[in-house]
């Protein structure tokens, strides 16, 4: 049936809707709880009215759904010291990346440069990171799909094991087929990301896209070094199931958590279809 709010909804239980309206009142959706909705949602309210906590998931099941309205999706990082980094992905469309770490140094947001195989530096010129098409702090948003190295502020705790980044991602939620493309200049290491408000199954991923080799996730397991980050912080995953870093810490279950930026290594140029 289609749902329409008219006062403050707190859910705690798993709900189904033929589509979602938000005229009054407020929407919270609760961590470990699943709100399905088959067609489109509407807020017709400020962002801070419809709120997704962290652990919370959304799905829809009608890819042409158009979302109107934006909400705000809430996603903890894991925990982190001074000098780490997480990789990130937005599964909202208008959020300002330089906004979503306030504290962070301009010069530590990043992209991957495939040709390379390093880092490139989004909004400063960096000679360790250098990118030829630096963007504006003020106006670039993250793009669907894509994924980000964003390092945690000077004023993060530097006492182990640490503290999460409380992520708060606003604007309208992201919804049907996105797509990526992937190059393969040199190694074929393409950084991109989950683009949706729901966890995503990485075998399904792997399966229909034909060119993907491995998955890589990021792990805080070894510290920076001098010149980058320790590349045996990466944990893999790939259809024969994942392994743990070398530095240690979670072997990867093959599910791809909301806000989740990861590296896909593809055999060949392509277009990587969510």
């Amino acid at each position: 049936k289609e749902a329409i709010v008219r006062g403050n909804l707190s859910l705690s239980t798993n709900i189904s809707a033929k589509n979602l309206t938000v005229e009054s009142g407020s929407v919270t959706i609760k961590s470990g709880t699943t709100l399905t909705v088959e067609n489109e949602i509407v807020n017709k309210l400020t962002s801070d009215k419809f709120i997704i906590e962290d652990g919370a998931n959304v799905i829809q099941n009608n890819e042409a759904a158009v979302n109107t309205g934006a909400v705000t999706v809430n996603k903890n990082s894991t925990p982190m010291i001074f000098n780490d980094a997480t990789l990130w992905s937005s599964p909202v469309l208008g959020q300002n990346v330089r906004s979503f770490s306030p504290n962070t140094l301009d010069k530590r947001f990043y992209l991957y440069n495939e040709a390379t195989d390093k880092f490139a530096s989004l909004f400063v010129n960096d000679p360790l990171y250098p990118n030829a098409s630096l963007q504006d702090p003020l106006t670039y948003n993250f793009v669907s799909g894509l994924g980000y190295h964003i390092r945690v502020a000077n004023t993060h705790t530097q006492t182990k094991p640490g503290l999460p980044y409380e992520g708060k991602f606003v604007g309208i939620l992201n919804n049907g087929q996105i797509t990526q493309p992937l190059t393969k200049d040199a190694s074929g290491y393409n950084l991109i990301g989950n683009p949706y408000p729901s966890p995503i199954d990485a075998t399904k991923l792997i399966n229909s896209n034909s060119s993907i080799l491995t998955l890589y996730f990021w792990t805080h397991e070894a510290p920076l070094v001098s010149g980058g980050y320790a590349s045996n912080n990466y944990a893999t995953f790939n259809l024969t199931g994942g392994t743990q870093a070398s530095a240690g810490g979670l072997v990867p279950t093959g599910i791809i958590a909301q806000g989740q930026g990861f590296i896909a290594e593809t055999s060949a140029a392509t277009n990587f279809d969510f």
